[in-house]
Order: structure tokens, then C-alpha cells, then sequence
């Protein structure tokens, strides 16, 4: 509340402004409600500011998640990775093969499987490692594109709640000058309800008095 005269903020129990000592006119839009009233007013704020209060944490939530750096993999696969067994392969087969021909008198299929078989291993691999790698290597992408949509669907989704979370304070407003600042919250709002359904007292203005 304020003052008529000299607009100074007002403590919602004055009976005098505290600059000029004007006396408080009041228009308690309470006093006239009955304790059954009273007690559905009270419970719809407490439902009011308990759905603001849980925006207001999933907002700031999804803050946070906003602001972590992105959790992407960075991590790319060599072509090497996946070649150097073909290549050890090709320089067993090469020495083992090369014994038996020695072996055998230089005898001419043991002499060509020596050369070929190695080769095989080279050229073989070189596809196979190519091909593996790129399959790694395009998962990661495709990982990394993933996060970054969530990251994007999460920052909408966001944009989307403080929307609605501006337009519920707005609309709440409307009970400001029922409900003091201190006492905008549903746990103020439950122990004001408890106190009209323990008959305690008659109206919020009574429970805001008693709970200051």
C-alpha cells in the first residue's frame, strides 16, 4: 500500500504514514469475506504460488543446463587405428611364408602365396580400415549434432516457460494489495489457511498480523 497524500510505501498493518502521518485509508477487500471464503482464498493462492514457485525452479534449472558447456565428443579415429593389425598380419604372413619357400626349395605356389598373401593384407585393409573409420567418425558427428538439438530444444522449451512464467506473475499481481511481500509463497499461504481452519482467526488480514 501507499500513501494518499505523499505515495510512501506503507507497512500493510500502518494505521499512519510514517513520513507525513496521514492516517491509512484502507479498502481491505477481506474483511467482508466469511471464513469459508477466506479459506478458499487462501487456498487458491497457495496453488497460485506454488505453480509460480515450481516454474520459477525449472527456469532457473534449465538455466544452468543452458549455461554447462556442451558435452560433445571431440574425439576423431585415425586411419591407423584400424590398419596396423592388417599390417602386422601381412609382415607374419610375408616371414612365415617366406620360411616355408625357403623350406620347400623355392617352390612356386609357396613363392607367389608369399607375395600375394602379404599384398592381400595391405590393400584388404586399406578399404576395411577406411570403411571402419569413417562408420566411428560419422557416429561422433551424428552424436555431437544430437546434443547440440537437445541443447536447442531445451533453450526453446526455456524461452517458452518464461512466458508463461511472466505471464503468471502478472496475473498475480492482481492480490498484491491483499498479500504483503513477505507473505507471497504457498508455505505462507498453507499456514495462513491452517490458521482460518483451526478458527484462529477471520480473515488473512488477521492471519498476516498474527504471523508478522
Amino acid at each position: 500500500m501507499y500513501c494518499n497524500k505523499c505515495g510512501n510505501q506503507l507497512d500493510f498493518d500502518a494505521a499512519f504514514c510514517n513520513i507525513c502521518g496521514t492516517p491509512v485509508e484502507r479498502d481491505d477487500q477481506t474483511s467482508n469475506l466469511s471464513v469459508e471464503e477466506s479459506i478458499a482464498l487462501a487456498d487458491k493462492l497457495k496453488t497460485r504460488y506454488a505453480q509460480l514457485e515450481k516454474l520459477e525452479r525449472e527456469v532457473a534449472d534449465n538455466e544452468k543446463r543452458i549455461a554447462g558447456p556442451l558435452n560433445l565428443n571431440y574425439r576423431q579415429f585415425s586411419f591407423f587405428r584400424f590398419y596396423w593389425k592388417f599390417l602386422v598380419f601381412a609382415v607374419i604372413s610375408f616371414y612365415v611364408l617366406l620360411i616355408i619357400m625357403v623350406a620347400t626349395d623355392f617352390n612356386g605356389i609357396v613363392t607367389f602365396l608369399t607375395i600375394a598373401a602379404p599384398l592381400g593384407f595391405i590393400i584388404t585393409g586399406i578399404f576395411l580400415a577406411i570403411k571402419r573409420r569413417n562408420e566411428e567418425n560419422y557416429a561422433i558427428s551424428l552424436g555431437n549434432e544430437e546434443v547440440r538439438q537437445q541443447r536447442k530444444k531445451l533453450e526453446e522449451k526455456t524461452s517458452e516457460l518464461k512466458k508463461t512464467l511472466n505471464a503468471r506473475r502478472k496475473d498475480i499481481t492482481e492480490f498484491n494489495d491483499i498479500v504483503p511481500a513477505q507473505f507471497r509463497k504457498s508455505s505462507s499461504m498453507a499456514q495462513v489457511k491452517a490458521l482460518l481452519v483451526a478458527g484462529k482467526v477471520s480473515n488473512l488480514m488477521e492471519a498476516f498480523r498474527l504471523l508478522k
